[in-house]
């Protein structure tokens, strides 16, 4: 139990420093826990409300307002993805293989990220509300936060990493708040 709560505090604390909740790294804790499959999801995601905060607080003086109606279309199509993706149950071998491919696929595009600026690749701002309602669908299935997936996807489209973190954290309070209610 101990060593559970120190391990849930180093990645509150690494995580937050750098705009990101953890929710990848609570799933994986409470996996080598035994966690019972159907309480990961939603556990994973009252620390990404908590830890978000904290991220938050650090980061939200870099919240482009000028960006306002873009990141509100990309939290309203993110927030629905995750409604529908909480209401889908999926069984404990499925859950795991999900959650396996996703976080590969951020690994290698986030690996990528060295690699696109050399082949001068930018993502259309235009495309990002579609794209977040897919990773919204997605980490709702699984009970991470999202910004593992959402932070190479907003570098791609020319975001600062600094605007980055603070669009994250915002993200994952706002995404949160609503699949809890």
């Amino acid at each position: 139990m101990v060593l559970a709560i120190f391990l849930f505090f180093l990645t509150a604390l690494v995580y937050s420093m750098v705009g990101l909740a953890g929710g990848s790294a609570y799933v994986g804790i409470l996996a080598l826990l035994n966690t019972d499959v159907r309480y990961i999801p939603s556990t994973a995601q009252f620390l990404n409300i908590v830890v978000a905060s904290i991220g938050f607080l650090n980061f939200k003086k870099h919240f482009d307002k000028r960006k306002f109606k873009l990141i509100v279309l990309i939290y309203f199509l993110g927030i629905l993805g995750v409604i529908w993706g909480t209401e889908i149950a999926l069984k404990e071998n499925v859950f795991f293989i999900v959650l396996g491919v996703l976080l590969i696929t951020s690994s290698l595009v986030t690996f990528l990220k060295n690699y696109i600026p050399r082949i001068n690749f930018r993502l259309n701002h235009s495309f990002l509300p579609v794209i977040s309602f897919i990773l919204g669908f997605l980490t709702g299935l699984c009970g991470i936060g999202g910004g593992i997936f959402l932070s190479p996807i907003l570098f791609f489209a020319g975001f600062p990493v600094k605007e980055i973190a603070s669009i994250t954290t915002l993200f994952y309070i706002f995404k949160l708040r609503c699949w809890i209610c």
